[in-house]
């Protein structure tokens, strides 16, 4: 056994490794529950608007948009964490 732990017999070429499979949607599922925990708001897919929706703490406003990414940055503007 070489360090890595493969034969040493056998050629690079010839090693058949596994990597990791990222899931998606277990990804896509985590964001929301972040963004919740970072800036204290309740996060949601709105499933007839197709578009991500949230509840800032302390503002009777919506705000909505078509990603995450996009959401986030509007979140960042509202509350004035971005100069």
């Amino acid at each position: 056994m070489n360090p890595a732990g493969y034969p040493q017999h056998l050629r690079a070429d010839e090693l058949h490794t596994t990597t990791s499979r990222m899931d998606a949607k277990s990804i896509r599922n985590a964001e929301p529950g972040r963004l919740s925990r970072q800036y204290g708001a309740i996060v949601w897919w709105g499933h007839y608007t197709r578009a991500w929706w949230v509840m800032l703490p302390n503002s009777r406003r919506l705000l909505d948009a078509p990603t995450l990414a996009a959401l986030e940055a509007q979140i960042i503007r509202t509350l004035g964490l971005m100069r």
